[in-house]
């Protein structure tokens, strides 16, 4: 049986359209998420990150690479 819209209550259509705005959301989040979320790092990995958030160095200001790339 095919059904209009015209034919729909508005508490009808409503709902026929948070169905659909849930199911896009779902397809894109799915697409959106991270593959790598559950993977565990090597151990070589995460022991350089380890080192380097116990270090001093912390990275170049932003805007200092900024001008030097000449982007301001």
């Amino acid at each position: 049986m095919i059904v209009r819209v015209s034919d729909l209550t508005v508490e009808q259509l409503r709902a026929l359209l948070r169905e659909l705005v849930e199911e896009v959301v779902d397809e894109k989040l799915g697409l959106l998420s991270d593959p790598d979320a559950n993977a565990e790092l090597r151990p070589d990995v995460a022991a350089s990150l380890r080192d380097y958030l116990a270090s001093e160095r912390r990275g170049d200001d932003a805007d200092v690479v900024f001008r030097s790339l000449g982007i301001d």
